[in-house]
């Protein structure tokens, strides 16, 4: 009998662990999924736009000075008009080769890329 309350209690203590482990879990997968469209601005100063292999690449100064660079498609590298100029930025999960050269390589992944920018009067 204490043998059977013992057991249903570690039993009981494992399903509470992997509840709150699983719970655990699902909270940090979506905090990961969430910053990166929550750490890029939607406004910011166009200063570079970079043709590279695999992708265009945009670089960017926010109002606080922060830079970064972020991919987009190789149709925002043409509008060059934005250089130096504040933008509304539009953010889309799009896929990307994953290779080592522009050459197919049947690998792509998915990335968080700018697909319209918008001139800011």
């Amino acid at each position: 009998m204490v043998k059977s309350v013992r057991l249903s209690f570690i039993q009981d203590q494992t399903m509470k662990y992997q509840q709150t482990l699983l719970a655990s879990i699902v909270s940090l997968s979506t905090l990961c999924f969430a910053l990166p469209s929550q750490a890029l601005p939607s406004i910011a100063k166009v200063t570079g736009l970079n043709q590279g292999d695999l992708a265009c690449y945009v670089n960017l100064v926010d109002d606080e000075g922060r830079t970064y660079e972020v991919l987009a498609h190789f149709e925002i590298c043409q509008k060059t008009s934005l250089l130096n100029k504040k933008v509304k930025l539009t953010y889309k999960r799009e896929e990307f080769n994953d290779c080592q050269s522009e050459e197919p390589c049947g690998k792509t992944q998915k990335q968080l890329a700018i697909v319209k920018m918008q001139r800011i009067r």
